[in-house]
């Protein structure tokens, strides 16, 4: 077997190309460190060449050691990307908090006075909002079934939601109750009343169904609906 001519090559080809991989860790030397891979690259390769046909192991070793450490390089570098990225991402992402405040959105001392009042059957319109309650049942178990129709008549999406539908016991009752579904759900089952499922209505669109009122909470006199926390209408249920 031929003796590997120049074997200072494969050896200068590995150490070059560990340091390489070395300096690619610190991302501001990331091209030095892909540069000082790719000069061991190019003295492995030479050292395979002159030594073609006398099984230069070492120069061999050199070229795949380079080949590795740029695919290594080039891996650390797109994971540092990724890292960045995501880390970049939770930093723009606006995290929901609670704030004692919010509880004032809902501190409305408003009473069914002071309100425009309508009652069961009329349409009445509420900032592009038309509402109307179509009819008032009494049910077993003292809930009262108050079916609504919400018409969206803007032109963007209207997001309903429990908290925009309280109910009153007297004109001037300014501490209101609320409306529950999912506990009327519970005790009357999930068949027995089209329960409305307060979300998101597009532009143009309705929505219609039951709203569940546990009488036990109180006398129930009139339906009052908010919009942005600040009541704006009152409606009549008898």
């Amino acid at each position: 077997m031929k003796k590997e001519k120049n074997m200072w090559l494969g050896i200068t080809g590995i150490i070059v190309s560990l340091l390489g991989l070395v300096v690619s860790f610190f991302h501001i030397s990331y091209y030095s460190g892909l540069i000082l891979i790719g000069i061991g690259l190019i003295f492995s390769i030479i050292g395979v060449v002159l030594n073609w046909h006398r099984r230069g192991w070492l120069a061999i070793i050199g070229l795949v050691v380079s080949l590795g450490m740029i695919n290594s390089a080039l891996v650390i570098h797109s994971l540092g990307g990724l890292n960045n990225y995501i880390e970049s991402g939770d930093s723009n992402y606006d995290h929901p908090s609670y704030d004692d405040d919010d509880d004032e959105d809902y501190d409305d001392e408003t009473t069914a006075a002071d309100l425009k009042q309508v009652k069961v059957g009329d349409e009445v319109t509420i900032d592009g909002v038309q509402l109307k309650i179509n009819s008032v049942q009494d049910t077993d178990n003292d809930y009262l079934a108050i079916n609504v129709t919400m018409k969206n008549n803007t032109k963007h999406t209207v997001d309903f939601d429990y908290n925009d539908f309280e109910v009153a016991a007297t004109d001037d009752d300014d501490v209101m109750s609320g409306i529950y579904n999912s506990l009327a759900q519970d005790d009357l089952g999930e068949d027995k009343f089209n329960y409305v499922d307060l979300d998101d209505v597009s532009s143009g669109q309705s929505d219609d169904g039951d709203l569940l009122f546990d009488k036990k909470d109180g006398n129930a006199k009139y339906l009052v609906f908010s919009m942005d926390g600040t009541r704006k209408v009152a409606m009549k249920l008898y």
